[in-house]
């Protein structure tokens, strides 16, 4: 690290130009690179998060976020489940296969318990 600074102190034209080049290069780049303000994104995903004040984590795993994994369990196209449990808190996170339309996926009678 000594002799790069040392290298560049004594060389503050290298210095000058290379810093130059980067933001010219940044610049060429962010005009460049194609932007949409809304791209198309299919990433289906549901978050169910359950609130129980003074529940500890072992309850909320085995009466809330258990049962619900359950009832998830019927879901068609589910890629995979995560689950979080803590004290008075649970949240299970859904992703769902793209091709899958996410209203007909769930049967609303069934998940809710």
């Amino acid at each position: 690290m000594i002799r790069f600074t040392t290298w560049a102190l004594k060389n503050k034209a290298a210095v000058i130009l290379m810093t130059v080049l980067v933001l010219g290069l940044g610049a060429l780049s962010y005009f460049t690179l194609p932007k949409e303000f809304m791209p198309s994104a299919n990433n289906p995903a549901v978050n169910v998060i359950v609130m129980g004040q003074g529940t500890d984590a072992g309850t909320m795993a085995e009466q809330v976020t258990k049962p619900i994994e359950k009832a998830i369990g019927s879901v068609k196209g589910k890629k995979h489940v995560f689950s979080t449990s803590a004290d008075g808190y649970s949240s299970i996170d859904i992703t769902l296969d793209p091709s899958v339309d996410i209203l007909s996926s769930f049967h609303f009678s069934k998940i809710f318990i």
